[in-house]
């Protein structure tokens, strides 16, 4: 993020052009201009600089101050504003690679297509295979995905082959995909696409519906009514207008933060961005892998998480099993006394030969009763107990830590 007074955001739209302005502020010249309007900084008109650079000195606005002090806290988030450090790198490097003039792209508009590639693509374009709204694509694996109208084949078909030459030349390799042609950079794969936009007005009737509307209603009128439903056909809501307006996008694109899409634009046309379209690929891989590796590290940590409650729960369950243990032994111990002291009242109070014989069943049970309980509270029986289960066993050594640390 980038922050500046209102002066500051003045004086950097008024000693560049735009675009250099919007470059430095790491954001769009569109967006840059919704920033000056929104904080009431004006900036230069159009042809300003066509002015300034022929050696004339065109009328520049003066600097105003405003009363609201928010107005004067200017914060510019670019796209990348919060990229992960190592993200961010990639791009600026790729950036600056993309810069040398060595790696400038030229497309060359008016030349046939030599790439094998393109001249599948320019082939399967020219067929008259079009979608709902009259755009020309191509359906297969091998072929770039493309819908643009078909007066507008040849200038695809020549930013295409400038891009996969460019590519190629930068190690990304173009494989047979599931249903498009695909990149891959930098070890991701990346489906790129170029469309044009549309625009959609209300449906005109051709001729031909118009005069099966005319024949419908002369059938209504004669009362032809197998005519009249024969004739019927649904007719579409709207139309569609091809705009000449191309972009080159990344298809099913996550958001990374990352540029996904580069489009015509009134001052540069797409052939003139594919350096950008090849730096913001590399970048678009390197963040799909930090979400890779930041999705792989919750993983861990979830897994961790769940290994520290499962085992924590297995300690609780342990002290648990101890303490029933124990309380059972603690039971035992004082069943026994009370049996005891029991048996030697019973046993004072009523002489041996004058007992009868179910009292002296029950004394005798209880005894026995008494002399299983006495065992089961002595050491031999304890060591009986603990025989049968391993409550207090030697404890298992923990796991060595990875040295992953959570987040």
């Amino acid at each position: 993020m980038t922050t500046m007074t209102r002066r500051q955001l003045f004086d950097l739209v008024w000693s560049k052009p735009m675009r250099d302005a919007a470059a430095e502020a790491g954001i769009s010249d569109v967006g840059l201009k919704k920033v000056c309007v929104r904080h009431r900084v004006p900036i230069p008109p159009q042809g300003y600089w066509n002015k300034v650079h022929a050696g004339r000195a065109p009328h520049k606005a003066i600097f105003r101050e405003v009363n609201e002090p928010t107005l004067n806290r200017v914060e510019i988030r670019g796209s990348g504003y919060n990229l992960p450090p190592e993200v961010k790198k990639v791009l600026i490097d790729a950036k600056v690679r993309e810069k040398q003039p060595d790696k400038r792209i030229d497309v060359a508009l008016t030349a046939p297509p030599i790439l094998p590639a393109a001249v599948r693509l320019a082939a399967s374009l020219k067929k008259g295979k079009t979608d709902e709204k009259g755009l020309a694509f191509a359906a297969d694996p091998k072929l770039f995905l493309v819908r643009v109208a078909p007066e507008h084949i040849d200038r695809t078909v020549s930013i295409v082959e400038a891009l996969l030459v460019a590519a190629a030349d930068r190690g990304f390799v173009a494989i047979t995909g599931a249903e498009h042609l695909t990149m891959v950079v930098e070890g991701e794969s990346i489906v790129l696409s170029l469309k044009e936009t549309t625009k959609r007005v209300p449906h005109v009737r051709t001729q031909e519906e118009l005069d099966r509307a005319e024949r419908r209603e002369r059938a209504s009128y004669l009362k032809n009514w197998d005519l009249y439903r024969r004739l019927y056909q649904p007719e579409p809501q709207w139309d569609y207008l091809a705009t000449g307006q191309l972009f080159l996008e990344i298809e099913g694109q996550e958001y990374l933060s990352v540029r996904t899409r580069w489009s015509d634009t009134k001052t540069r046309k797409l052939e003139n961005l594919l350096n950008d379209v090849l730096a913001g690929l590399v970048a678009y891989s390197a963040a799909r892998k930090e979400r890779k590796a930041e999705h792989e590290r919750r993983e861990r940590n979830w897994k961790r998480r769940e290994q520290r409650a499962a085992r924590a729960k297995a300690r609780a369950e342990l002290e648990k099993a101890r303490v029933d243990f124990l309380e059972r032994r603690l039971i035992a111990f004082e069943e026994a006394g009370r049996l005891n002291r029991f048996l030697g009242r019973l046993i004072s109070a009523s002489p041996g030969p004058e007992r009868p014989p179910r009292f002296q069943a029950f004394v005798h049970w209880a005894e026995q009763r008494a002399q299983q309980l006495k065992h089961h509270c002595s050491a031999e029986g304890l060591q009986e107990g603990l025989a049968e289960n391993s409550l207090f066993g030697p404890r298992p050594r923990p796991p060595a830590d990875d040295g992953f640390e959570e987040d």
